[in-house]
This record gives structure tokens, sequence and C-alpha cells, in this order.
């Protein structure tokens, strides 16, 4: 009886580490591509395709690419225009539902934020920011979050 009491007491402390391995590797693999509850495109592929083919994420395709645009002061940059938004539910996602948050970064480095919200469509260029980073933000009707950044680039003389 007292060899299978410590048997048994052995399994159970082997299931519990298990399950608690389980849980910190789980753990640590969703919560490299959820953040503060948004999902993140990184830009990079995953080896998990079965996971991208049935994403209930948004996609959010910005038509300049993910690529920096440059522009020169004094232009205006039209945020709501250069984003689509597809999702496997709900479909095409109106520009009108997306969030648009402009963090506006000086010559030296000063961050002013700004948000252009779900209405606002235009920036002004202007040549006092270095640069700006565009952060376009969608919910899905079944509450997902997608996030997508883009830089514009100040360059050369006021046009």
């Amino acid at each position: 009886m007292h060899n299978l009491m410590e048997e048994y007491g052995k399994i159970v402390i082997t299931a519990v580490v298990g399950i608690f391995i389980i849980g910190l590797l789980s753990g640590f693999l969703f919560n490299t591509w959820k953040s503060n509850g948004i999902y993140k495109d990184t830009g990079h592929l995953s080896g998990n395709q079965e996971f991208q083919a049935k994403s209930p994420l948004p996609t959010i395709t910005l038509k300049s690419g993910n690529k920096t645009v440059k522009m020169k002061p004094g232009t205006t940059y039209n945020a709501r225009n250069n984003v689509t938004v597809t999702d496997r539910k709900d479909g095409t996602i109106p520009s009108n539902k997306v969030d648009i948050k402009v963090e506006q970064v000086d010559k030296n480095g000063r961050t002013t934020i700004s948000k252009l919200g779900t209405t606002g469509n235009t920036i002004s260029v202007n040549a006092n920011y270095r640069y700006y980073n565009i952060i376009y933000k969608v919910t899905n009707s079944r509450g997902y979050k997608a996030e997508k950044r883009m830089k514009l680039l100040v360059t050369g003389r006021t046009a």
C-alpha cells in the first residue's frame, strides 16, 4: 500500500510539472504575436501557414506597400486613401472604420501624437518634422484587432 501511494504521488507531481511547462510554453508562443491585446503584423512570414489561412484577424494592406514614403514639406498626404482592409468573415472593411494615429517626430527627436481618428484623411507635411509614423488600427465584427505602421519621411525643400 505504501509503494502504491508513493507511485501515485510521483505520477501526480509529474502531471503538475508537465501542465506547468505546457502553460509556460503556450504563453511564450502566443505572447510573441499578441501585445497589449492587439495582434501586430510584423511583416515577417510565419511558419504556421495553416494559422495564416484561418486567421481571425483583419488584414490591413497599404497601397504604398510597407516602404517609407518620401514627401516634401508643404504637400499633403491622404492617409485614408492609402489603406484597404479585408477580413475573412466581414469581407472588405470600409476605410472610415480604420482608426489612424500620427506620431510627428521633430528634428530633435521629440514626438507629438495626433489622431486622424476614423474621420480625418490628410496630413499636412511640415518642414519642422523629420518624419511621421502613421499607425492604422482596425477591429473586425468579432472584436479582433489589427495594426499596421508606415513611415512618412520629410525630404527636400518646401513644394
